[in-house]
């Protein structure tokens, strides 16, 4: 139990980093004159910057929770690569999409929604990837030491 609650915080915590560090970025890059934690139409629903900020934290936190809470599927060894990474997709998809629109990233329109479903299913084949590719060189890494030992 603590374990699991350990997770879920240090990836909020990690979650808030990410956040304040995008923000940042795109502060600075679209030349802001005060930090901006998201969109101009998101910190125009608050009464301060500092309340649009603070909102902007609590959403960042609870998608660090989304992402390291849903990283235990990767866990499942009797699970293969294919379904790990469908099934971590959708409870992403799921989970982390409303808090991506709450915090003003994008719109809850069609047009959006397909362009970010298929930029996440992108992410996903390029993981899928990486991991097949991990996953042969573990097996080929195995078969040597085997080779190994029987001579």
């Amino acid at each position: 139990m603590m374990k699991w609650l350990t997770r879920l915080v240090s990836g909020g915590i990690i979650g808030i980093a990410i956040g304040f560090m995008m923000a940042l970025a795109f502060s600075v890059g679209y030349g802001a004159d005060v930090f901006m934690p998201s969109s101009p139409s998101f910190v125009s629903e608050f009464s301060t910057n500092l309340w649009a900020t603070v909102s902007s934290a609590g959403l960042w936190f609870l998608m660090g929770v989304v992402f390291s809470g849903s990283a235990v599927v990767f866990e499942a060894e009797r699970l293969s690569i294919v379904q790990q990474t469908s099934i971590h997709a959708g409870l992403t998809f799921l989970l982390f999409t409303p808090l991506a629109i709450l915090a003003g990233w994008f719109p809850l329109k069609l047009m959006w929604l397909l362009s970010y479903t298929v930029e996440l299913a992108v992410i996903y084949v390029a993981l899928w990837c990486l991991f097949m590719w991990q996953a042969k060189r573990r097996v080929r890494q195995l078969n040597r030491l085997i080779a190994e030992k029987r001579e």
